[in-house]
Protein backbone atom coordinates (compact mmCIF):
# COMPACT_ATOMS: atom_id res chain seq x y z
CA UNK A 1 0.00 0.00 0.00
CA UNK A 2 2.97 2.59 -0.99
CA UNK A 3 0.79 4.50 -3.34
CA UNK A 4 -1.13 6.69 -0.58
CA UNK A 5 2.10 7.29 1.49
CA UNK A 6 3.64 8.35 -1.83
CA UNK A 7 0.35 10.58 -2.21
CA UNK A 8 1.18 12.56 1.15
CA UNK A 9 5.00 13.04 0.25
CA UNK A 10 3.19 14.44 -2.76
CA UNK A 11 1.39 16.77 -0.93
CA UNK A 12 3.76 17.96 1.04
CA UNK A 13 5.92 19.23 -2.11
CA UNK A 14 2.51 20.77 -3.34
CA UNK A 15 2.26 22.46 0.05
CA UNK A 16 5.78 23.84 -0.38
CA UNK A 17 4.31 25.40 -3.77
CA UNK A 18 6.71 22.66 -6.23
CA UNK A 19 3.89 22.08 -8.37
CA UNK A 20 0.23 22.34 -9.30
CA UNK A 21 -2.33 20.03 -10.30
CA UNK A 22 -2.68 22.04 -13.79
CA UNK A 23 1.18 21.17 -14.08
CA UNK A 24 2.46 19.78 -17.59
CA UNK A 25 4.74 16.43 -16.25
CA UNK A 26 7.09 17.64 -18.91
CA UNK A 27 7.52 20.55 -16.81
CA UNK A 28 9.85 18.39 -14.17
CA UNK A 29 10.41 15.98 -16.39
CA UNK A 30 11.24 17.42 -20.16
CA UNK A 31 11.37 13.28 -21.25
CA UNK A 32 7.44 13.62 -20.94
CA UNK A 33 6.98 16.09 -23.63
CA UNK A 34 5.16 15.11 -26.97
CA UNK A 35 3.79 11.49 -25.75
CA UNK A 36 1.71 9.54 -28.04
CA UNK A 37 -1.13 8.03 -26.47
CA UNK A 38 -1.65 3.47 -28.18
CA UNK A 39 -5.25 3.48 -28.74
CA UNK A 40 -7.41 0.20 -28.61
CA UNK A 41 -5.89 -1.24 -31.92
CA UNK A 42 -2.49 -0.29 -30.78
CA UNK A 43 -1.77 2.63 -33.00
CA UNK A 44 0.36 5.56 -31.41
CA UNK A 45 -1.51 9.43 -31.72
CA UNK A 46 -0.39 12.29 -30.42
CA UNK A 47 -2.25 13.76 -27.34
CA UNK A 48 -4.74 15.37 -27.06
CA UNK A 49 -3.46 17.73 -24.26
CA UNK A 50 -0.27 17.29 -22.27
CA UNK A 51 -0.32 14.66 -19.32
CA UNK A 52 -1.05 16.64 -16.32
CA UNK A 53 0.61 16.31 -12.48
CA UNK A 54 -3.52 15.71 -11.69
CA UNK A 55 -3.78 12.85 -13.95
CA UNK A 56 -0.57 11.32 -12.32
CA UNK A 57 -1.48 12.06 -8.77
CA UNK A 58 -5.40 10.82 -9.92
CA UNK A 59 -3.61 7.04 -11.63
CA UNK A 60 -5.58 8.18 -15.15
CA UNK A 61 -2.24 9.19 -16.62
CA UNK A 62 -2.22 5.75 -18.95
CA UNK A 63 0.94 4.26 -16.91
CA UNK A 64 2.19 0.86 -16.72
CA UNK A 65 3.32 -1.24 -13.94
CA UNK A 66 6.44 0.42 -11.78
CA UNK A 67 8.72 -2.51 -13.71
CA UNK A 68 8.61 -1.11 -17.04
CA UNK A 69 10.76 1.90 -16.04
CA UNK A 70 13.63 0.16 -14.20
CA UNK A 71 16.16 3.03 -14.96
CA UNK A 72 14.76 5.80 -13.12
CA UNK A 73 15.25 7.80 -9.71
CA UNK A 74 14.88 6.76 -5.71
CA UNK A 75 12.02 8.23 -3.62
CA UNK A 76 13.07 5.94 -0.22
CA UNK A 77 15.20 9.00 1.05
CA UNK A 78 12.38 11.12 1.12
CA UNK A 79 9.98 8.77 2.93
CA UNK A 80 12.42 7.90 5.47
CA UNK A 81 13.05 11.97 6.27
CA UNK A 82 9.64 13.24 5.86
CA UNK A 83 6.92 10.62 6.77
CA UNK A 84 8.47 7.10 8.56
CA UNK A 85 10.82 8.72 10.57
CA UNK A 86 8.97 11.15 12.35
CA UNK A 87 5.44 9.48 12.45
CA UNK A 88 7.38 6.41 14.09
CA UNK A 89 7.10 4.03 11.10
CA UNK A 90 10.19 1.80 12.43
CA UNK A 91 9.06 -1.19 10.30
CA UNK A 92 8.35 0.51 6.84
CA UNK A 93 10.91 -0.26 4.13
CA UNK A 94 11.61 -1.25 0.67
CA UNK A 95 14.70 -3.49 2.40
CA UNK A 96 14.03 -6.84 4.71
CA UNK A 97 17.55 -6.46 7.29
CA UNK A 98 18.65 -9.79 8.08
CA UNK A 99 17.87 -8.81 11.97
CA UNK A 100 14.32 -8.92 11.00
CA UNK A 101 14.05 -11.98 8.83
CA UNK A 102 12.43 -14.14 11.56
CA UNK A 103 9.46 -11.80 11.60
CA UNK A 104 8.62 -12.14 8.05
CA UNK A 105 4.86 -13.78 7.97
CA UNK A 106 4.60 -16.09 5.22
CA UNK A 107 2.89 -16.07 2.03
CA UNK A 108 -0.20 -18.46 0.69
CA UNK A 109 -1.85 -19.71 -2.50
CA UNK A 110 -3.49 -22.11 -4.00
CA UNK A 111 -2.52 -25.51 -4.79
CA UNK A 112 -4.23 -27.95 -7.71
CA UNK A 113 -6.81 -28.97 -5.20
CA UNK A 114 -7.96 -24.93 -4.08
CA UNK A 115 -6.48 -25.30 -0.85
CA UNK A 116 -4.64 -22.72 0.81
CA UNK A 117 -0.98 -23.15 1.08
CA UNK A 118 2.32 -21.65 2.40
CA UNK A 119 4.78 -21.16 -0.20
CA UNK A 120 8.44 -19.78 -0.37
CA UNK A 121 9.61 -16.15 0.59
CA UNK A 122 12.10 -16.22 -1.84
CA UNK A 123 11.35 -13.20 -4.35
CA UNK A 124 8.70 -11.81 -2.32
CA UNK A 125 11.28 -9.16 -0.63
CA UNK A 126 14.33 -7.47 -0.58
CA UNK A 127 17.40 -8.16 0.67
CA UNK A 128 19.44 -4.99 -0.81
CA UNK A 129 18.15 -1.62 -1.51
CA UNK A 130 16.50 -2.50 -5.35
CA UNK A 131 17.83 -0.14 -8.49
CA UNK A 132 14.35 1.05 -8.87
CA UNK A 133 12.43 2.09 -5.82
CA UNK A 134 8.78 3.37 -7.80
CA UNK A 135 6.25 5.34 -5.76
CA UNK A 136 3.56 3.13 -6.91
CA UNK A 137 4.75 -0.14 -5.28
CA UNK A 138 7.95 -1.66 -3.89
CA UNK A 139 7.49 -1.11 -0.45
CA UNK A 140 6.67 -4.38 0.55
CA UNK A 141 7.37 -4.50 4.12
CA UNK A 142 5.44 -2.80 6.87
CA UNK A 143 3.11 -3.64 10.02
CA UNK A 144 -0.48 -3.32 11.39
CA UNK A 145 1.28 -0.49 13.81
CA UNK A 146 3.12 1.20 11.57
CA UNK A 147 0.83 1.90 8.92
CA UNK A 148 -2.11 2.92 11.61
CA UNK A 149 0.03 5.46 12.41
CA UNK A 150 0.18 7.09 9.03
CA UNK A 151 -4.01 6.36 8.77
CA UNK A 152 -4.23 8.17 11.87
CA UNK A 153 -2.66 11.13 10.68
CA UNK A 154 -4.67 11.26 7.45
CA UNK A 155 -7.47 10.83 9.94
CA UNK A 156 -6.55 13.57 12.04
CA UNK A 157 -6.05 15.81 8.81
CA UNK A 158 -2.98 15.58 8.66
CA UNK A 159 -1.79 16.10 12.07
CA UNK A 160 -0.49 13.28 14.45
CA UNK A 161 0.99 13.32 18.32
CA UNK A 162 1.61 17.17 18.53
CA UNK A 163 2.93 17.36 14.99
CA UNK A 164 1.21 18.56 11.51
CA UNK A 165 3.01 16.84 8.57
CA UNK A 166 -0.25 18.00 6.15
CA UNK A 167 -2.82 20.91 6.12
CA UNK A 168 -6.33 20.13 6.79
CA UNK A 169 -7.27 21.17 3.55
CA UNK A 170 -4.36 19.50 1.56
CA UNK A 171 -5.38 15.92 3.10
CA UNK A 172 -9.19 16.73 2.21
CA UNK A 173 -7.86 17.57 -1.48
CA UNK A 174 -6.36 13.56 -1.52
CA UNK A 175 -9.87 12.55 -0.51
CA UNK A 176 -11.63 14.61 -3.02
CA UNK A 177 -12.79 12.94 -6.20
CA UNK A 178 -10.34 14.25 -9.60
CA UNK A 179 -11.41 12.18 -11.98
CA UNK A 180 -12.93 13.14 -15.22
CA UNK A 181 -16.99 13.18 -15.89
CA UNK A 182 -17.72 9.39 -16.78
CA UNK A 183 -14.34 7.82 -15.79
CA UNK A 184 -14.47 4.80 -14.05
CA UNK A 185 -12.43 3.26 -11.55
CA UNK A 186 -10.79 -0.47 -12.37
CA UNK A 187 -10.09 -2.23 -9.18
CA UNK A 188 -9.22 -6.18 -9.37
CA UNK A 189 -9.31 -6.50 -12.97
CA UNK A 190 -12.75 -5.22 -13.13
CA UNK A 191 -14.57 -1.72 -13.61
CA UNK A 192 -16.57 -0.35 -10.88
CA UNK A 193 -19.21 1.89 -9.97
CA UNK A 194 -19.84 4.03 -7.37
CA UNK A 195 -16.53 4.73 -6.57
CA UNK A 196 -14.28 8.11 -7.39
CA UNK A 197 -10.61 8.54 -6.99
CA UNK A 198 -8.51 11.71 -5.66
CA UNK A 199 -4.93 12.21 -4.83
CA UNK A 200 -4.02 8.95 -3.71
CA UNK A 201 -7.25 7.40 -2.33
CA UNK A 202 -10.31 5.31 -4.41
CA UNK A 203 -13.31 7.57 -2.80
CA UNK A 204 -16.82 5.34 -1.75
CA UNK A 205 -19.06 7.38 -3.52
CA UNK A 206 -22.29 5.25 -3.93
CA UNK A 207 -21.83 2.28 -1.28
CA UNK A 208 -24.64 0.91 -3.16
CA UNK A 209 -23.56 0.97 -6.69
CA UNK A 210 -20.09 0.17 -5.59
CA UNK A 211 -21.08 -2.88 -4.08
CA UNK A 212 -19.06 -2.18 -0.71
CA UNK A 213 -20.07 -2.16 2.68
CA UNK A 214 -17.60 0.56 3.51
CA UNK A 215 -19.26 3.63 4.82
CA UNK A 216 -19.84 6.41 2.46
CA UNK A 217 -17.03 8.98 1.76
CA UNK A 218 -14.93 6.40 3.28
CA UNK A 219 -10.98 6.30 0.96
CA UNK A 220 -9.39 3.18 0.73
CA UNK A 221 -6.85 1.44 -1.09
CA UNK A 222 -5.09 -2.44 -1.42
CA UNK A 223 -1.85 -3.76 -1.60
CA UNK A 224 0.25 -6.53 -3.60
CA UNK A 225 -0.20 -9.03 -1.55
CA UNK A 226 -3.98 -8.42 -0.30
CA UNK A 227 -3.47 -6.21 2.03
CA UNK A 228 -6.01 -3.56 2.32
CA UNK A 229 -7.25 -0.24 4.84
CA UNK A 230 -9.84 2.52 4.77
CA UNK A 231 -10.48 5.74 6.54
CA UNK A 232 -14.07 6.88 7.48
CA UNK A 233 -14.46 9.90 8.04
CA UNK A 234 -17.26 9.74 8.76
CA UNK A 235 -17.41 7.50 11.67
CA UNK A 236 -14.13 8.81 12.76
CA UNK A 237 -12.60 4.87 11.78
CA UNK A 238 -9.91 3.07 10.61
CA UNK A 239 -9.26 -0.19 9.69
CA UNK A 240 -6.26 -2.06 8.37
CA UNK A 241 -6.24 -5.99 7.06
CA UNK A 242 -2.82 -7.43 6.64
CA UNK A 243 -3.23 -11.27 5.00
CA UNK A 244 -0.49 -12.26 3.03
CA UNK A 245 -1.06 -13.83 -0.39
CA UNK A 246 1.01 -14.34 -3.61
CA UNK A 247 -1.26 -12.10 -5.80
CA UNK A 248 -3.91 -9.39 -4.58
CA UNK A 249 -6.41 -10.78 -7.36
CA UNK A 250 -6.31 -14.18 -5.64
CA UNK A 251 -9.99 -15.56 -5.74
CA UNK A 252 -10.51 -15.28 -1.37
CA UNK A 253 -8.91 -11.38 -1.13
CA UNK A 254 -11.88 -9.53 -2.34
CA UNK A 255 -14.59 -11.31 -0.47
CA UNK A 256 -12.03 -11.21 2.53
CA UNK A 257 -12.14 -7.32 2.27
CA UNK A 258 -15.84 -7.30 1.87
CA UNK A 259 -16.27 -9.59 4.92
CA UNK A 260 -14.29 -7.01 7.21
CA UNK A 261 -16.16 -4.39 6.11
CA UNK A 262 -19.75 -5.80 6.47
CA UNK A 263 -18.75 -7.83 10.14
CA UNK A 264 -17.13 -3.97 10.66
CA UNK A 265 -20.25 -2.12 10.65
CA UNK A 266 -22.88 -4.47 11.62
CA UNK A 267 -20.85 -4.65 15.20
CA UNK A 268 -20.94 -0.92 15.29
CA UNK A 269 -24.32 -0.79 14.73
CA UNK A 270 -25.31 -3.44 17.35
CA UNK A 271 -23.07 -1.71 19.86
CA UNK A 272 -24.62 1.54 18.99
CA UNK A 273 -27.69 0.00 19.45
CA UNK A 274 -26.94 -1.84 22.64
CA UNK A 275 -25.84 1.19 23.98
CA UNK A 276 -28.86 3.06 23.42
CA UNK A 277 -31.06 0.25 25.13
CA UNK A 278 -28.65 0.86 28.37
CA UNK A 279 -29.62 4.23 28.61
CA UNK A 280 -33.00 3.74 28.15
Amino acid sequence: MAKPITAAAMMMLWEEGKWVPEDPVSKFIPEFEGLKVRQDDDELVPQASPMTMKQLMSHSAGFGPRGEYPDQMRSDEFLEQRIFVPLGMVDSDYVLPASKAERLVSKHSYDGNGKLVAVGLSGTYNTSRPKFLGGGGGLMLSTVRDYWRFAQMILNGGEFEGKRYLEVSTVEMMHTNALEPGVRLNLYRRDINGLGFGLGYAIVQDPAAAKTSQGLQSYFWGGRYGTWFWIDPVNDMILIGFISTINSSTPAVVPVHELSARSVYRAMGESSRTAAENLD
